[in-house]
């Protein structure tokens, strides 16, 4: 039932709902916190019953998972391949009439075994006894931790790791075939067995060295037989390997006719022999060391003969001479050879890979006799028979000189002052001058060229001159050196000056204006033939004859800001601008509108909602309105920019109250002007019912008891506001809500089993 602001009621139409009792459902299998491993098979068992019906299914779920349903007695169902982790099972009754409830909450865990893995030895490993096996491996548990890794040679226990890295060293294995595992625990009880890992353990085989005997002596280059015996206790010798050091000589595969090897061109030195026997298993076994001698035979000396240069060879001083000479040794190598100028060494080449040689670098003028002295490695010392040579005196070189300044082509202007730069210089003796020309004519001459050579040439007037440098060495040997041109040219023009005078710079003025621009202008080496004014990049005239001044008389000037310049031009056409002046031209004073309201009439009254249509006279006398406003109060109701067909606002659906107009004139100077008030009054109109309907719960809804059950409804009303809705269940009042801003509604709870009629009532 609703109720409006002024009393009016009205009972919306009845809605019929009833309240239905809710079945129950317990879990039964498995047990709260049962465990499980991994994959696994879980039948999860359920009861359930319904004591104002029947059930209609049961539907099992992990979380908010659904794993099944059952739709009949007994309730169950198998849940498989479950992988390892914490699950929350329940289970969720329907019973015929849509009512469910969801079971108690069953927790259970899923265990995932572990992993275990072999990582060391590798299957099929080999060992030489007696062996010490280190068996390591990886183990993991995805959901937990590993307790311990069992280490096992078959069914036998080895021994075990308690944490990671998970290893065992098996020690003083002996020769035989293992089957090696691990078994990995996990902290819930949980094991794994690794693959299986077969290893052999292998007796190394026996070897010794028969011949040469220990510390026995040879001249080399040495011929030497080393012979070995080897045996393998539970195999065979597969292989004898012969070192010298940790060099390996050689090997023998085929025993059949003893184990040996041919070392041959040994050369001096002391030696220490092995022999390493390899079983059919590859296991290895070195023999006790043998210590030998390879002595020298008697040494020769070595060969040597200069090949270049030839005996009485000539030079030109500063010379570079390269003296190439053979040197060999019939039995070793040339250890260096020394290149001598009579007593006094030169240089040596301890490098003969491509030939022995000294490059001797600026030889002086002089006679010399060269030698060349091979030593071989043995330090036998030959001296090459002697190499007789001549280095004379160079002839004399011109010297080089150029003009650095000024440059080819370079212009000056008269009377011009020119400094002439050049460098010289002599590359087998000293610049002892250089001398200046303008063609044939000397100009000067520069003796001291400690800071340059040089030479001022000053007063040059207009004319084409060819400017040259002659250098001469301290042999009287004299270079010219290339002609540079240059030109002299008459001094350039000089532009005119310009200023404005008058008006000042920020002068104003009041439209139209008449402004005269005078102007100063002068030309320091010539005449002015002509001025020009401007406004910006606007030519307002000029004046040609400065015989009175400078001028220009620009007249009926409208409102702007301006900018004025002054060009002068002399008589050769140079051109220079004045400073910008600036100047404002303003309009006259404004006059501000007239406006009047002319309807409504003043204390007109109108009924709600009313359609007011409001109109205004408004004029300007030294311009147009732009715009007029209209006002209630302060408030502004709108605008009319356009009057041409008078000025005027439509106001519509206005309220009950009393309000005071006025209208707001602007001219095209953004003067205003505010009419005069008119007054108005708008009243009531007659009151009209409200109207309800109630939309939730639907007609015919049902509900589980104890029940919770939101009755909303809709009340609006055309003329005012709903003040409140009762709601009714047949004839007993159930509450009521004064408040309808969030909706209209009233919660009715903790219903019983039973039939219900409801309404709701309005009120204005």
């Amino acid at each position: 039932m609703a109720t409006d602001d002024i009393g009016a009621a009205t009972t919306s139409t009845i809605v019929n709902i009833s309240v239905n009792a809710p079945p129950s459902v317990a879990i039964t299998a498995p047990l709260n916190n049962a465990s499980f491993t991994s994959p696994a098979a879980i039948t999860i068992d359920a009861t359930a019953s319904d004591t104002d019906g029947t059930i209609a299914k049961v539907e099992f779920f992990q979380g908010t998972t659904k794993l099944g349903e059952d739709l009949s007695s007994p309730y169950s169902f198998t849940w498989s391949d479950v992988a390892s982790g914490n699950y929350s099972l329940t289970a969720i009754a329907t019973d015929d009439k849509g009512a469910a409830t969801t079971s108690a909450v069953v927790n259970i865990s899923v265990n995932a075994p572990p992993a275990v893995a072999i990582t060391a030895p590798l299957n099929n490993a080999s060992f030489t006894s007696p062996a010490a096996i280190t068996i390591t491996a990886t183990a993991s548990d995805s959901d937990g931790t590993i307790a311990k890794v069992e280490f096992f040679q078959g069914t036998t226990k080895l021994g075990e790791d308690l944490s990671s890295p998970y290893s065992f060293t098996w020690s003083d294995v002996a020769e035989g075939t293992y089957s090696l595992t691990a078994i990995a625990t996990d902290d819930k009880g949980a094991a794994t067995t690794s693959a299986l890992v077969n290893i052999s353990v292998n007796a190394p085989p026996a070897v010794a060295i028969t011949a040469p005997l220990n510390n026995a002596s040879f001249t080399s280059p040495a011929a030497i037989t080393i012979t070995a015996t080897a045996s393998d206790s539970d195999g065979t010798v597969s292989k004898v390997e012969f070192y010298q050091g940790t060099t390996k000589l050689g090997e023998d595969i085929d025993g059949s006719d003893g184990w040996s090897f041919a070392w041959n061109n040994v050369a001096t030195g002391n030696y220490a022999l092995t022999a390493k026997a390899i079983d059919d298993k590859l296991a290895e076994t070195t023999s006790e060391t043998i210590t030998i001698v390879v002595g020298d035979p008697v040494n020769v000396a070595p060969e040597v003969a200069i090949t270049a240069p030839e005996n009485n060879a000539s030079f030109t001083s500063p010379a570079a001479i390269t003296i190439t000479a053979t040197a060999s040794d019939s039995d070793g190598t040339v250890f260096k050879v020394e290149f001598y100028q009579g007593t006094t060494k030169l240089r040596e080449d301890l490098d003969g890979s491509d030939g022995w040689s000294f490059a001797w670098n600026n030889v002086a003028t002089g006679n010399y006799a060269l030698t060349a002295k091979a030593t071989d490695d043995k330090l036998a010392e030959t001296t090459s028979e002697t190499i007789t040579i001549v280095v004379t005196d160079p002839a004399n070189v011109a010297p080089e000189v150029a003009i650095t300044a000024p440059l080819n082509n370079a212009s000056f202007t008269s009377p011009a002052a020119i400094t002439i730069t050049a460098t010289a210089s002599d590359s087998d003796g000293t610049v002892s001058k250089v001398e200046f020309y303008q063609g044939i004519t000397k100009l000067g001459e520069d003796l001291d060229g400690s800071d340059g050579w040089s030479f001022d040439w000053n007063n040059v007037t207009t004319g084409n001159y060819a400017l040259t440098a002659k250098a001469t060495d301290d042999k009287a040997a004299e270079t010219t050196s290339e002609t540079i041109n240059i030109v002299v040219g008459d001094p350039a023009n000089v532009a005119p000056a310009v200023a404005i005078t008058a008006p000042e710079n920020n002068a104003s003025f009041t439209s139209p204006a008449s402004i005269n621009i005078t102007a100063t202008a002068s030309d320091s080496d010539g005449t002015v033939s002509k001025v020009e004014f401007f406004n910006g990049t606007i030519k307002l005239g000029e004046d040609l004859d400065g015989s009175d001044g400078w001028s220009f008389a620009w007249n009926n000037v409208a409102t702007a800001n301006y900018a004025l310049t002054a060009k002068a031009t002399d008589d050769k056409l140079a051109e220079t601008t004045s400073e910008t002046i600036t100047i404002v031209v303003t309009d006259p004073a404004n006059v501000a509108p007239a406006v009047a309201i002319t309807a409504p009439l003043n204390n007109a009254s109108f009924t709600s909602p009313a359609a007011i249509t409001i109109t205004a006279t408004a004029t300007d006398s030294d311009g147009t309105v732009s715009k007029v406003e209209f006002f209630n109060g302060t408030i502004k109701l709108g605008e009319d920019l356009d009057g041409s067909d008078g000025w005027s606002f439509a106001w519509n659906n206005v309220a009950t109250g009393n309000y005071a107009l006025t209208a707001k004139a602007t001219d095209d100077k953004s003067a205003e002007t505010t009419s005069e008030t008119i007054n108005i009054v708008v009243g009531d109109p007659a009151n009209v019912a409200p109207s309800i309907a109630i939309t939730a719960p639907l007609n015919n809804a049902s509900f589980t008891s104890p029940a919770a059950i939101t009755i909303i409804a809709t009340a609006t009303d055309s003329d005012g506001t709903v003040s409140k809705v009762e709601f009714f269940n047949g004839t007993i009042k159930l509450g009521e809500d004064l408040d309808g801003t969030d909706g209209w509604s009233f919660a009715w709870n903790n219903v019983t089993t039973g039939n219900y009629v409801l309404s709701a009532k309005d009120h204005r």
